[in-house]
């Protein structure tokens, strides 16, 4: 047979062709994002209003967003444009800000299906390369258990509804319970709890440097951090939402007792909501004096801001800008001046971007401004403006903004430029606020705050703070109610996530609310005090013995009632313990008259203990005698017989009775030389006492 005919099932061919469509419809038909500068369907990296989305496979994701990623970064081709179509066909349906979960839902299935199949073809797409998905979930540590699970899910259901594959997927991801979240507040133990709050060391050495700007002269970026800092305590902000406060972003109003309080203003882009908050009283000085010194180094930037907010044409002239006509020709070191750089060498680098060569002749400030207006542009893609679009939302402008920044002005090593702004971003801050280490070059640098105050290697996060103030909030006692509108939160819920109290400071609050804590100190009291004190009537004393019980086998059975044990020894002739013998039957003797007195009163339960204490005290009686007999050599050790009681020979004597055997007191050669070198030593003590020196 010359001719062989392939047949492909009808599924198949009609899932690529479904599959063709859908990535048609995604790219040519929906205009999502087509209007927004830089935005190319062709490139790896999408420029959007919200964020860049790249789409890099699961272990590109890593990548710096500086660096240009490899062939092996990307998906693969056939992948890559179904992943651009689904992201792009599900923010046209319904925008959200969680597409990254989208993305890394992509990203595991890609990787599931290279696994199992060795490429990753949608129209192949099973339940099992979710299944799959959701163990490389789980391999990756990713922290978002929940939201990415869900996501996967969905795109599951959205391959299967659209016919994009010849199977039919069913899958429901699992991570629900103590699954769903690794990092939920119950599934945390207290230490993991605490490291969330920010280091109190950190906290100090920021303050440490925010004093000393009251006295001495402090750099750009020392204003800007410890500044920040305080506005991040004044209440539970975000870090990004310092991007929306205005220039003079707090205001002083009346609360509900007539008392004026601090108030800041700004907006959230999370919640979409304006934010008018109370700092705390102890920190509102503080609040004043961050606020006064970002507007200080911060007012050059605004003035640049609405000059180019402006569009006139002429060259921004700043303090070091060349003192000559706008249509003049400049020297090279004028250009550079004009710029603001430092050297002509990185003059001759900037132009060289926009004019393709290094000379700096046949520039006038006219010309030069043209370059430095597109430059702006490309610094600040949203210009005049700090942040992207927020729907029905007015935007700030650069001009009104508190965090208006000059291009490296939080730089130690750089010069401020008089010319390019430099958009507000979270970074600034964060980079700034760790220990890390970067090699650049042959050197190794870092940014860190801590490092370029030697206070060592100390790091910290601008979230821990919300956690810090919540944490605090939570122990002056304020409603969780109170401290999620503070917070600027939707629900409790996510409130309960910030709070990491202590639970032994929680219950030694509990009790000092409920049990006033007394502090009594006890004196202590003489023997007549403490006999006359006594209650008299059913009390059993402990008196002075030696113990030759097997404390490792069982405990004591007779409640250290050692007179009436026959593990007890006593040392006859031994004058201390002849004395302390008697002192219990003087004492048991005062009890028996008390019961005696008791019965005569009519109180028929006495008789029980009559009983009980006239046995007692006749057995001391005997025990005295024995202990002072002439018959026997002094030393010679004394045990008790058949004193012993227990509830085992209680069941065994049920079992199989016997014979009932008295007690009576024996002379016991058959003690261990533990015992006997004790007595030795009691007898020694005797002697001692018998012949004094």
């Amino acid at each position: 047979m010359d001719n062989i005919v392939l047949f492909r099932p009808k599924a198949s061919l009609v899932a690529e062709e479904n599959l063709a469509r859908f990535i048609d419809l995604a790219k040519n038909k929906i205009t999502l994002w087509s209007d927004f500068p830089g935005f190319s369907w062709s490139d790896y990296c999408w420029q959007t209003p919200l964020r860049k989305i790249r789409f890099l496979n699961l272990y590109g994701r890593k990548l710096h967003k500086t660096k240009p990623p490899q062939p092996e970064d990307l998906m693969s081709i056939e992948f890559g444009d179904f992943a651009k179509a689904y992201i792009r066909y599900t923010q046209h349906l319904k925008p959200t800000q969680t597409f990254t979960r989208s993305i890394l839902a992509l990203q595991l299935l890609e990787e599931a299906m290279i696994r199992l199949d060795g490429q990753a073809s949608i129209c192949n797409a099973e339940s099992r390369h979710f299944v799959t998905a959701g163990h490389i979930l789980l391999e990756e540590n990713i922290q978002d258990r929940s939201g990415v699970g869900g996501a996967l899910e969905v795109l599951g259901l959205t391959i299967s509804a659209n016919k994009l594959t010849t199977n039919r997927i069913i899958w429901t991801h699992p991570f629900v319970g103590k699954l769903k979240n690794p990092g939920a507040p119950e599934n945390l133990s207290q230490e993991q709890k605490e490291a969330k709050l920010p280091c109190s060391d950190a906290i100090w050495a920021i303050a440490e440097v925010f004093a000393n700007g009251y006295t001495t002269e402090q750099d750009e970026e020392d204003v800007f951090i410890t500044c920040t800092t305080a506005l991040l305590l004044s209440f539970p902000v975000r870090i990004g939402e310092l991007a929306f406060f205005r220039t003079t972003p707090h205001t002083y109003e009346l609360n509900k007792n007539g008392e004026a309080e601090l108030i800041l203003k700004g907006f959230s882009p999370k919640t979409k909501r304006y934010m008018v908050k109370a700092v705390i009283d102890v920190v509102a000085p503080v609040t004043e004096e961050a606020i006064s010194r970002l507007q200080e180094i911060t007012n050059e930037g605004r003035k640049l801001a609405l000059y180019l907010e402006s569009g006139n044409k002429c060259f921004y002239r700043h303090e070091s800008c060349p003192d000559i006509a706008d249509h003049e020709l400049l020297t090279p070191t004028q250009v550079k001046d004009a710029l603001g750089l430092k050297t002509i060498g990185s003059a001759e680098t900037f132009l060289l971007k926009y004019t393709g060569h290094y000379s700096l002749t046949g520039f006038t400030l006219n010309s030069l401004w043209q370059i430095v207006v597109k430059h702006n542009q490309k610094l600040n893609p949203n210009f005049p403006y700090q942040a992207p679009e927020i729907k029905g939302r007015h935007r700030l402008k650069m001009s009104e903004s508190l965090m208006c920044l000059r291009y490296n002005q939080l730089s130690s090593s750089l010069s401020t430029s008089p010319v390019f702004l430099a958009p507000y971003n979270r970074d600034y801050y964060s980079k700034r606020m760790t220990n890390e280490i970067l090699q650049r070059g042959d050197k190794e640098v870092t940014m860190s705050f801590f490092h370029k105050h030697h206070y060592g290697d100390i790091k910290l996060n601008s979230h821990q703070f919300r956690h810090l103030l919540n944490t605090m909030a939570q122990q002056a006692g304020i409603p969780i109610e109170i401290i999620t509108e503070w917070s600027n939160r939707a629900s409790k819920r996510q409130t309960a996530t910030y709070m990491h109290e202590n639970p032994e400071r929680i219950a030694q609050k509990i009790a000092e609310n409920r049990i006033p804590a007394i502090n009594i100190s006890h004196e202590p009291v003489t023997l007549e005090e403490y006999r006359n004190a006594r209650p008299k009537g059913p009390t059993i004393v402990t008196p002075y013995g030696i113990c030759n019980h097997d404390w490792t086998v069982s405990y004591c059975n007779k409640f250290k009632d050692c007179l009436n044990c026959s593990e007890h020894v006593f040392c006859k002739g031994h004058k201390r313990s002849i004395k302390e013998i008697e002192f219990e039957r003087d004492s048991i003797k005062e009890n028996l008259d008390a019961a005696f007195a008791e019965i005569k009163a009519g109180n028929r339960a006495a008789d029980r203990w009559y009983e009980s204490h006239y046995i007692r005290h006749n057995r001391y009686i005997e025990l005295i005698k024995v202990m002072t007999s002439p018959e026997i050599p002094d030393g010679t050790p004394i045990q008790s017989t058949a004193l012993d009681f227990s509830h085992e020979q209680r069941i065994i004597q049920k079992v199989s009775p016997g014979p009932i055997e008295h007690p009576s007191l024996i002379a016991n050669s058959t003690l261990s030389d533990d015992v006997l070198d004790c007595l030795k030593l009691l007898m020694e003590e005797n002697n001692a006492s018998t012949n004094p020196q």
